[in-house]
């Protein structure tokens, strides 16, 4: 655009004086346009000062926010988590087949078993738990065991920063 001027033409104050309203207008509202024009940039070089001082607001809220999101991240991540509840085998020196329970647990990427116990110290604790006296089929203890540990399981989960340097047993989760 070119630059235009601060004032309309240099018109002599007696050829101004003589002139009748009408042809007097457009110079007036030449004068105050400029005049408004040089408002709208003065409120422009305001504005920009205004900005730059949000924009470096900003920068310093970014900054603090990156602080706090690296230092606090393990509170986002989701604590999902996946676990089954399984029964081994496992042959003693002299022989003897010995049945224990376990979980296998399955969260951050990491896997985590937690030792129950011998299938007669699981099979004793879950018939106290669920006022059971018969003896439960391995898919029944499987579920009992199972429900009874979901909710602290996940719990613990959701409470501890690291759970794989702590040692889980069967009470914990019941």
């Amino acid at each position: 655009m070119a630059k235009l001027k601060e004032r309309f033409g240099n018109i002599d104050e007696k050829i101004f004086n003589k002139l009748i309203g009408i042809e007097r207008q457009p110079v007036a509202k030449y004068n105050n346009m400029i005049r408004k024009m040089d408002e709208w940039v003065i409120e422009i070089e305001d504005l920009k000062y205004e900005i730059e001082l949000l924009n470096n607001k900003i920068s310093n809220y970014g900054k603090e926010c990156r602080e706090i999101y690296e230092k606090n991240r393990h509170l986002e991540i989701k604590h999902y988590m996946v676990f089954n509840v399984s029964v081994n085998r496992k042959k003693l020196k002299d022989n003897v087949v010995v049945n224990y329970w376990m979980i296998n647990l399955k969260y951050k990427g990491y896997n985590k078993s937690i030792y129950l116990g011998s299938e007669e110290e699981v099979r004793r604790i879950v018939n106290e738990e669920i006022n059971e006296n018969n003896y439960l089929e391995k898919e029944e203890l499987k579920n009992q065991i199972y429900d009874m540990c979901y909710d602290k399981l996940y719990n613990l989960v959701i409470s501890e920063k690291n759970l794989f340097e702590r040692k889980v047993v069967f009470k914990d989760l019941i």
